[in-house]
């Protein structure tokens, strides 16, 4: 499978988006139109299920006991990205152009083992007021399979899963596994490529920096018609007016281990429907169920209270 291959999920399989949501079917069909059917991937929950048994029976249990479907389709999509790599694309997202596009610029650099993910702010269904800035995760490019971070978001699932106590139900679910985890595991990814930045010599990463710019400053010399030679210790002098003490310490920024892109820069690539009915209608079915399982154990709970207090008075 191509490490560009195009990822998307609907629990329930192809056969029940095409006859219960076409309008998103349509979306399926035009990211196959533009990207090709062969680099397309429609995965229901089966497939998920059986990736998971085959490659991540560790993580079979925290899929599986996960009480909501979108936490579920959460760790999901990391789980398909760790596998193969590729993109991932929310199934209410309309592709406009090719994504391709997005990582052609980078092609021949660096920068294009870089994952890509979208810098946002609290989406307005969420009526969440902090305007919070975050990593939103309906889409996502990791460049190659086993990912360092990717490796960081399996990892951390497990740990996250657990529902704090008097959390509500959407702040849980943004910070178990879905943004939130995201934002919170590419900053644990910054940290650890911090580290292993700090094992090599600081010296070390500020004379290349000088040497690389050494040439530079020289000809820069040259036409003051100067006539002493630029020193070391002159030329670092000038590199530290001009980068700043965390860039000569080769102190690592969140922009350093991922490429990211405004999600208004992407609204050109996608139509991303963010307030969606048919999500809110699961959401508030599957809320209405939690309550009434937690309305039957409280009153089962009252029940027992009042028989030990029967028990203890007669």
């Amino acid at each position: 499978m191509s490490a560009n291959m195009i990822h998307q999920i609907w629990m329930e399989g192809e056969a029940h988006l095409k006859e219960k949501q076409p309008n998103l079917y349509h979306n399926v069909l035009k990211m196959k139109s533009i990207h090709g059917a062969d680099n397309y991937r429609l995965w229901s929950e089966d497939m998920i299920k059986q990736l998971i048994q085959t490659e991540y029976s560790e993580l079979l249990e925290t899929f599986c006991n996960y009480p909501h479907f979108i936490m579920q389709l959460h760790l999901a999509k990391y789980i398909i990205l760790h596998h193969f790599g590729g993109f991932y694309v929310d199934i209410d997202c309309e592709c406009k152009q090719s994504l391709y596009q997005l990582i052609k610029e980078e092609k021949d650099s660096p920068r294009s083992q870089l994952p890509l993910v979208v810098k946002d702010v609290d989406e307005y269904r969420c009526n969440v007021k902090s305007n919070k800035k975050f990593i939103n995760n309906h889409f996502i490019y990791i460049p190659y399979p086993d990912h360092a971070l990717m490796n960081i978001v399996l990892d951390e699932a497990p740990k996250t899963a657990k529902r704090k106590t008097l959390e509500p139900h959407l702040k849980w679910v943004m910070r178990s596994v879905g943004p939130y985890f995201l934002t919170k595991c590419i900053k644990k990814y910054k940290i650890q490529t911090q580290k292993e930045l700090k094992k090599a010599s600081h010296k070390d990463l500020i004379h290349d920096v000088v040497s690389q710019h050494q040439s530079q400053y020289q000809i820069k010399e040259r036409r003051r018609r100067s006539s002493s030679r630029l020193s070391y210790s002159s030329l670092s002098e000038s590199l530290s007016a001009s980068f700043s003490k965390s860039e000569l310490k080769g102190k690592v920024h969140t922009s350093d281990v991922v490429n990211m892109i405004p999600a208004q820069s992407l609204d050109y690539f996608l139509n991303h429907k963010e307030h969606n009915i048919w999500l809110n209608e699961k959401w508030v079915r599957e809320l209405k169920m939690v309550n009434r399982a937690k309305l039957t154990s409280a009153q089962v709970a009252v029940v027992a209270v009042c028989i030990g207090v029967l028990v203890i008075a007669l």
